[in-house]
């Protein structure tokens, strides 16, 4: 694949970005310490460079109103109380879960049981076993990264849904994992990304209620 990329003083090149073996199947072996591979494309989407569908941290559809009055796990009785998910009784009735069930998965629920959601630790393994260089793909602003085995995957532009407030593709990305946070467990851990970095810590997060695209990882194993 040529891609057209930006260098950290927005010099713009082309570059031969291989797509690695797996692009033409569901998946791409980087090479990663685990054993994870990175799905080819968003869930939801038809290409590697389309946006794909949003979710609500821990709910397996896709909606129109991304708000705490339609969140499957609020507590409607107590405002701003979540009824799963709790690791903190600030936040509810504690359950000690901190990590989605498969049946609140929705790579799992949508691909079978091999797929899931990244957790915050797998996204900070892909960050940190992989070089990553934002640019173009097909038009879509978006980061190429580049396993230690030298396959490639490419992660569009997506940006958080918020309420009714569904935002067009800018420079940002915004990915969910399988982690909640447990500092503040109205939040979940996200990947983000943009123009000038690309992050997965534990202050990277997003609201559960909002709207975040999903790119399911599974085990070479399988």
């Amino acid at each position: 694949v040529m891609a057209y990329l930006e260098d950290a003083n927005w010099n713009t090149y082309y570059k031969l970005v291989p797509p690695g073996d797996g692009w033409d199947k569901d998946y791409v072996d980087l090479g990663l310490s685990s054993g994870l591979c990175w799905a080819v494309k968003n869930l939801g989407a038809d290409k590697p460079e389309d946006e794909g569908l949003h979710f609500a941290w821990g709910e397996v559809e896709p909606k129109e109103d991304y708000s705490y009055e339609t969140y499957k796990w609020a507590n409607l009785l107590k405002n701003y109380e979540f009824i799963k998910y709790v690791t903190d009784d600030y936040y509810g009735l504690i359950d000690f879960r901190n990590t989605l069930e498969p049946s609140d998965d929705a790579a799992n629920v949508a691909l079978g049981s091999k797929w899931h959601i990244p957790s915050k630790l797998a996204t900070q393994e892909l960050l940190k076993e992989c070089t990553t260089e934002f640019g173009y793909y097909y038009g879509v602003k978006g980061y190429f990264i580049t396993g230690p085995n030298g396959n490639a995957i490419f992660l569009p532009g997506a940006e958080e849904w918020e309420d009714t407030d569904f935002n067009e593709r800018g420079n940002g990305g915004n990915y969910w994992t399988s982690t909640l946070r447990d500092s503040n467990n109205s939040t979940a851990n996200k990947l983000v990304f943009s123009l000038t970095y690309i992050d997965s810590e534990d202050d990277d997060y997003a609201a559960r209620t909002d709207g975040l695209v999903i790119r399911p990882v599974i085990h070479r194993d399988y």
